[in-house]
């Protein structure tokens, strides 16, 4: 049956997919309270239908263009987590293969999740926290909180690990910048942060 209706140009997905690309289609028709009717947590369907209308695809399309390349980029950051964490090739080869062979991993690329998303953006953001442990700096600082901060728009568990990240980034960048222009530039981006969660909890709560 799913052979047959690929054959016939249509791809079979699951429940929250659909749902998924009915609210981007209602966002690229400016239809807001519908697409909010769909779904109420909108990051992943306004994705969908900015790359929808982007490239002149349809929305089904883009959200599987989208899907792959979340799991795409998931499998790199876990390679590069495992490299900082002193893995070798092998350990590294071998993360890459688990990923990659994993069960769920079929049913994730044939189907649209927010997990998805999620997942790549949490290990970039992880793989950036690794990263401003060992050097301090203040690019690596933003780019794990903005990281961890787009994952959240994907799914809200992602603040509970934004707040104890941010907030370890917070206090070392405190003690190691003290008062310059860097650290103020960290804690300023984490209480940006803090306050965007806030309104969203607000809005969508």
């Amino acid at each position: 049956v799913t052979e047959g209706c690929r054959g016939e140009g249509g791809y079979l997905i699951n429940k929250d997919g659909v749902l998924f690309v009915e609210a981007a289609e209602a966002f690229k028709r400016g239809d807001l309270d519908r697409a909010f009717a769909i779904f109420p947590w909108p990051f992943i369907s306004v994705a969908i239908a900015g790359i929808s209308s982007m490239f002149g695809i349809s929305a089904e399309v883009a959200a599987h263009l989208l899907n792959l390349g979340y799991w795409v980029v998931a499998v790199a950051a876990m390679q590069l987590i495992l490299r900082e964490l002193g893995g070798g090739p092998r350990v590294i080869a071998c993360g890459a293969l688990l990923m990659m062979m994993h069960p769920q991993t079929l049913q994730t690329l044939s189907s649209i999740f927010r997990g998805t998303g999620y997942a790549a953006f949490l290990l970039v953001g992880i793989f950036a926290f690794i990263r401003f442990r060992k050097s301090v700096g203040i690019g690596w600082a933003l780019g794990s909180i903005l990281s961890l901060f787009v994952a959240t728009l994907f799914r809200v568990e992602g603040a509970v690990v934004l707040g104890l990240l941010g907030t370890w980034i917070g206090w070392t960048s405190w003690r190691s910048l003290g008062g310059t222009r860097a650290g103020n530039r960290v804690r300023f981006a984490a209480v940006l942060v803090v306050l965007a969660l806030i309104v969203a909890a607000v809005i969508w709560g």
